[in-house]
């Protein structure tokens, strides 16, 4: 098995730990519906609790595929690793774009690093790292 590069590893640990934050802020919001709500109704923003559940729910997913894909990089595996990171980067910039658009913008800078994180993996899982990933 060939060396692994330092930059996997050090993406695969930002994984673990910003996946694992975001599981436990997702099943925090979930158990924790109401509250949510009451907060974007004082935003003067209605949100039904259908809408906050099915959010809340495709972020928990989002941050599972982040932390499994962390484990894909440190073995170097094309599917677990490289595919699954390519999934969890567009499905976080995709949740991340209909946060901004139902927020209607007013989350300003604050967004930058949800943008960046996956934007930065992509580029290193497809350039930088492109070579370093086996065939299942």
């Amino acid at each position: 098995m060939s060396k692994r590069p330092g930059g996997i590893t050090a993406l695969a640990v930002f994984n673990f730990v910003f996946g694992g934050i975001a599981i436990i802020t997702s099943l925090l919001s979930i158990a924790f519906i109401e509250n949510a709500q009451k907060e974007f109704e004082h935003y003067g923003l209605t949100v039904s609790e259908t809408v906050l559940y099915f959010t809340f729910s495709f972020a928990l997913v989002v941050a599972v595929l982040e932390v499994i894909s962390g484990i894909g990089y440190l073995r170097l595996k094309n599917k677990m690793g490289k595919q699954l990171g390519t999934i969890f980067a567009i499905s976080s910039i995709i949740y991340t774009a209909t946060q901004v658009q139902f927020m209607e913008g007013a989350t300003g800078f604050m967004v930058v690093p949800d943008f960046a994180y996956p934007v930065i993996t992509l580029f290193l899982l497809h350039l930088t790292f492109r070579d370093d990933f086996t065939a299942e």
